[in-house]
């Protein structure tokens, strides 16, 4: 079976009128290796014998009675065999093109993406009817974008989960969260049942998109349901839901959320829906068994993240590779002080990520009495709030991504939860170094060092384990120099110096470029690339940004790139010949560094930082030959890596390496240092 095998379930009660149309938009597609299953749910208007003549390469399941929509799903999941399943309404029907442009989307589609919705239109009145479900915090499912104009939409959106009216569920992730031998929740015999199944994958990690190239149709009557008892049966399942995903003590917290919306509306339903007595009878039945007075019985361990970056580069590529290591095993939430790119793409490749945008106060240097203030503020602040999230929440572990963040530390204090700090920098003032080693040993449960050197500068290096960034091996490849060339304009016949690191005043970017200006602008054919993110909160850097942007435009430096922001540094390094990383480390392990080592190419990376080492070799005028720069320059040290030549860096350095030791530290084994 191929891993994007296909199957289409379709779901029939007295629809006939509309079942032709939906498997004629199906037949008609341009694909033929489609398995198709209608269930058919007990109706009596010959829809069996429709099917049986008309569509003979159709497999039909009947049901002498209508069993409800959860039941006739389960069933055809288990008949089915396809990797991927279409459930879709009689009374829907595909747009032609849906089914290649799916199978298109399938054979790239993210091993955490659990479902797709597509663009539901109303058949009738060309409005849209879905993009899929959004579901609130006091448990109220949404139809995305229901009403709207047909043509509006037109971007694809991270959602709760697809109506099943037209949408498409991963079988694997289904499997994972299937409780008592049923997928589909079959207490709720019709209607909230696709909103509960969104929510148990959310539990789980997983998450669904909306992609708006594929459209369907939808007339929206293939369940003739009274309007009264459509109300009782969205009121019970509404509470059902209520009830399965939240424990008793979580359920505290919900009547408090919901209190304002609930009261008016219980009220106004007991007076208005002869059912009503019924849904209670029902609500408080169900609050008796086992499972909804558990809460969800499948929901992972929960983990919050605190990074203090927005940006994707250098220790925000390790906040990538901590969630990508350890989302399998637990529901994460990831806090960051602001947006940027790196929230893009945690959303984009694994919206079961919750992320969250918070101001977090942070140490840095000012000689300013009101940002110390604004700090100690700003940390009451969000002392008092994440103590309320992580006790609400249940969050079963706290991790801090930083060493300038402190107040998680008393978070987990305060709510006596496991605390993983993974440490990504040191100051350059030793004594601040040892007093933070102190807190983060009082604070920390367990500590991890992205390097030997972090280790030794806080003195921890007896309680803290050290855990290398990796190299992901599968997507770890040297691009076309000539190619990436031509994408940045730089002439193939050109050499290329890239300086990768935070532009700040201390790594001496700016100097360097004084010191080889007379030789850039006599050789246009030597190119000079600078590339790292710009603290947007540090006036100091903002300026000495505009110092490098003024000499390069005053000397005319067309050879000159100022990139600030990448997060495709491994791009420049393909094509780049000498990679220069200006860090205050003493080994080569930063991700990048690692990166440009493994592609071996010629590698510096001074011991304190600075770049006078580099630009002493440009002072003489020289035009100096690669080979002359790469005898002067001794890149990777002997003592650095006992054992380890370049080209081994890949595989020393590998992902599954990283995630077994991150994993086996987060679950509390010990093994786990380099």
């Amino acid at each position: 079976m191929k891993e994007d095998s296909l199957s289409i379930i379709i779901l029939n009660f007295n629809s006939k009128q509309y079942l032709g149309g939906c498997l004629d938009s199906i037949f008609s597609q341009d694909l033929d290796d489609i398995e198709v299953v209608v269930v058919d749910n007990g109706s009596e208007d010959n829809s069996e014998d429709f099917i049986r003549t008309r569509y003979p390469a159709v497999v039909l399941i009947r049901n002498q009675e209508n069993r409800g929509t959860s039941f006739a799903r389960n069933q055809a999941i288990d008949s089915t065999k396809g990797n991927f399943l279409l459930f879709m309404d009689a009374d829907a029907y595909l747009q032609p093109g849906f089914l290649s442009g799916l199978k298109r989307i399938l054979k790239d589609l993210p091993a955490r993406i659990a479902g797709i919705s597509p663009k539901v239109i109303e058949a009738e009145t060309g409005r849209l009817f879905t993009c899929g479900l959004h579901i609130s915090k006091i448990y109220r499912a949404y139809d995305i974008g229901r009403g709207k104009n047909g043509n509006s939409f037109l971007r694809p959106l991270v959602i709760d989960g697809p109506n099943t009216c037209c949408g498409v569920f991963r079988r694997e992730a289904l499997l994972r969260i299937k409780q008592r031998g049923q997928y589909f929740d079959e207490d709720f015999f019709f209607l909230f049942e696709d909103a509960d199944v969104a929510l148990r994958f959310k539990n789980i990690g997983y998450g669904c998109m909306f992609e708006p190239s594929l459209v369907s149709f939808h007339y929206g009557v293939s369940s003739p349901v009274s309007k009264q008892k459509r109300r009782y049966l969205c009121f019970r399942n509404r509470w059902y839901m209520v009830l399965k995903h939240n424990s008793q003590e979580k359920l505290f917290y919900f009547l408090l959320r919901s209190l304002f919306y609930d009261i008016p509306r219980c009220l106004h339903y007991l007076l208005t829906n002869k059912y009503a007595l019924r849904s209670f009878r029902d609500i408080i039945k169900k609050s008796k068994s086992n499972l909804y007075q558990k809460g969800q019985t499948t929901e992972a361990k929960r983990l919050i993240i605190f990074n203090a970056s927005s940006f994707v580069y250098g220790a925000e590529r390790g906040l990538l590779n901590l969630i990508k290591a350890l989302k399998d095993n637990y529901r994460m939430t990831v806090v960051l002080s602001s947006k940027g790119p790196l929230v893009e793409k945690i959303k984009k490749d694994w919206p079961g990520v919750e992320v969250m945008i918070f101001p977090m106060p942070v140490i840095m240097y000012s000689m300013s009495p009101l940002y110390y203030l604004v700090f100690v503020l700003l940390s009451v602040f969000n002392v008092t709030y994440f103590i309320f999230y992580v006790l609400y929440k249940r969050i079963d572990i706290i991790c801090t991504n930083s060493l300038i963040i402190l107040f998680p530390g008393l978070v987990a204090k305060f709510t006596r939860r496991r605390h993983v700090w993974f440490l990504r920098e040191f100051f350059s003032f030793s004594i601040l170094n040892r007093k933070l080693g102190r807190l983060v040993s009082f604070f920390a449960s367990d500590i991890i060092c992205q390097s030997g050197t972090i280790a030794a500068r806080l003195g921890l290096n007896y309680k803290a384990k050290t855990i290398y960034e990796p190299l992901d091996q599968k997507n770890y490849v040297l691009g076309d120099a000539a190619f990436l060339k031509d994408k940045f304009n730089i002439p193939r016949n050109s050499r290329v110096i890239s300086i990768v690191s935070r532009i700040h005043p201390s790594k001496g970017q700016l100097e360097f470029l004084k010191e080889i200006e007379p030789t850039l602008n006599r050789d246009k054919r030597l190119f000079l690339i600078i590339a790292g993110d710009i603290s947007p909160s540090t006036l100091k850097t903002r300026l000495y940004k505009r110092k490098i942007d003024k000499l390069i435009e005053k000397n005319n430096l067309s050879n000159v790139f100022l990139l600030g922001f990448r997060s495709d540094v491994d791009r420049i390094l393909s094509f780049s010949d000498i990679c220069v990383f200006p860090f205050l480390r003493d080994e080569p392990f930063g991700i990048a560094v690692a990166e440009a080592l493994a592609f071996n190419k010629i590698t510096f990376f001074p011991k304190r930082g600075g770049l006078k080492e580099v630009y002493k070799l440009f002072k003489k005028g020289e035009d100096l030959s690669l080979e002359k720069i790469k005898e002067a320059i001794s890149g990777l040290k002997e003592d650095s890596l006992p054992k380890i030549d370049r080209l081994s860096i890949p595989e020393a350095l590998s992902f599954d390496n990283y995630k077994l030791k991150v994993f086996n530290l987060f679950r509390g084994l010990e093994d786990s240092s380099f």
